[in-house]
């Protein structure tokens, strides 16, 4: 039923480039910037060098891969086991996987960028737009200046955020945030990789546990 529905998913998710770009808008950056970033993307393929690098460190563009690692380790010796391993080469073959991998790679890069791009800017003289979605990742004032005093990883010019760069802060860095240091660059590394996870999905749609709970009532596999 499955492979059956999402056979030609791989078409019909041809509209992730325009998601992406809604979702930039929303973030104050402009549809077209969001747009053409994910073209580039598909253009590039699956992520290689330093841009795998911060595809990795953002959480985004290796589920296909890291399934296929996984599938083979699986249990497949019942029914159950052939079909998940059967689903898993299908949306391998049909291009449903790559396609995933590189949208969500490519925008990962692109919100990583963006966040570079503003740290530049004082939080307060930040874009009402940027400044909202902060705040609904809970980054406040304290974070964001916190965030800006990161060393970026910097591409043929582009600056890009990356979680690593937030666990080497040093402790002074970390000092309006009113907790111990730990405790701090924790919080502001988990709040970081929240924004870069939450935002992807938001421009490359996928069905996550909450929806999943919300359209089945919370109730039980089986239940009429």
């Amino acid at each position: 039923q499955s492979m059956a529905k999402l056979g030609g998913a791989l078409w019909s998710s041809m509209t992730d480039t325009v998601t992406g770009g809604l979702a930039s808008q929303f973030r104050g950056s402009g549809f077209f910037k969001g747009f053409v970033a994910q073209l580039d993307g598909i253009r590039h393929g699956r992520p290689k060098g330093e841009m795998a690098e911060i595809s990795f460190l953002t959480g985004e563009g290796f589920d296909g891969l890291i399934g296929h690692i996984v599938s083979p380790a699986a249990a497949v010796d019942g029914p159950v086991g052939r079909l998940s391993k059967m689903q898993e080469t299908f949306f391998r073959w049909n291009g449903l996987s790559w396609w995933t991998d590189i949208q969500r790679a490519s925008a990962g890069r692109t919100i990583a960028a963006e966040m570079g791009m503003r740290a530049k800017t004082a939080y307060a003289d930040l874009p009402a737009n940027y400044r909202h979605v902060l705040g609904l990742h809970s980054i406040t004032e304290a974070k964001w200046e916190a965030i800006r005093k990161a060393e970026f990883r910097e591409v043929n010019g582009t600056s890009y955020v990356t979680p690593d760069r937030i666990r080497a802060l040093p402790d002074e860095a970390l000092a309006g945030l009113g907790k111990n240091p730990e405790a701090a660059r924790h919080d502001l590394e988990m709040s970081v990789l929240k924004f870069f996870a939450d935002e992807t999905s938001y421009g490359v749609v996928e069905t996550d546990a909450r929806s999943r709970r919300t359209t089945t009532w919370g109730t039980r596999p089986g239940t009429l």
